[in-house]
């Protein structure tokens, strides 16, 4: 028997057989599977209803009925939360997969990878799941700047009434506005940059809106805002003279290279005295 938790709540299910392929949620009163996905390799759970995804990397695990994978077992599942810090996450902790890494620097993701965004107790975990390699691990209090920006733009087939049908104008428009709904599609283009010290992150998500996507990272906006607090002694955290002891803290500590810090104190020296760079 093995303790794992719900990877869609983080709430704790207690005693589930080692060689079980799927749990219920209480919480989330939905019976789960477990499938090892064949994208990303990874244990994943999927509600078994129609199609779904992979939690880590969004790629199809299941539609209509068919399997696309195979089946994972509840001590897998667990090896797979304990390997990603999960184990020990609660409630707040949030994640959200299917990120593309379209560019940074200083920090060790691949660029182009398909990625996962995971809130844990004391950092963010940005992992490369699909198309490349490489894990940051970004404590809270590195965090210097978050951002989440983009559209979601709806467009329809462009049909018009008329034509050359049996009836007349009116049932070709009405002919056109049905048509016009069934091929209505949603472009979506959310970006997420996040930015440390170090470097930064910047991220894409094609399938979540600007706005859903604030929505689910509240937890990381809150201790991002808590950690500022907690290090600038309840300073504004992008007050530059903030940044200037924090920056010289980390220089201090080894964790930025005189380079770094040479060139991180100069941009905020610009802003503090409002030159252009």
């Amino acid at each position: 028997m093995v303790d794992i938790k719900c990877g869609e709540c983080l709430d704790d299910i207690p005693g589930v057989d080692d060689d079980a392929q799927g749990f219920l949620c209480l919480n989330c009163d939905r019976d789960y599977d477990l499938w090892l996905c064949t994208s990303c390799e990874s244990v994943t759970q999927v509600w078994p209803a129609g199609e779904a995804a992979c939690q880590w990397c969004l790629s199809r695990i299941r539609l209509r009925g068919f399997s696309h994978g195979q089946r994972a077992t509840a001590a897998e599942w667990r090896d797979e939360l304990e390997e990603r810090g999960l184990l020990h996450a609660g409630r707040e902790d949030v994640l959200v997969g299917g990120f593309r890494l379209l560019g940074g620097s200083g920090i060790n993701v691949e660029t182009g990878a398909i990625c996962s965004v995971l809130t844990l107790p004391d950092a963010l975990d940005v992992r490369a799941e699909v198309g490349g390699i490489g894990i940051a691990t970004i404590p809270y209090e590195e965090i210097t700047a978050l951002d989440i920006a983009g559209s979601a733009t709806t467009r329809d087939g462009g049909f018009i009434g008329g034509g050359f049908g049996f009836g007349g104008a009116a049932e070709g428009m009405l002919v056109a506005s049905m048509l016009n709904s069934l091929t209505r599609k949603t472009s979506i283009d959310t970006g997420l940059a996040i930015q440390t010290a170090r470097g930064e992150l910047l991220l894409n998500h094609a399938r979540i809106t600007p706005q859903e996507l604030r929505r689910r990272l509240s937890p990381l906006f809150t201790r991002v805002n808590a950690a500022r607090k907690t290090t600038t002694g309840g300073r504004a955290a992008d007050d530059p003279v903030s940044q200037l002891e924090r920056l010289a803290e980390l220089h201090k500590k080894g964790l930025l290279s005189a380079e770094e810090f040479e060139a991180a104190r100069r941009r905020e020296v610009q802003r503090l005295t409002g030159d252009s760079p």
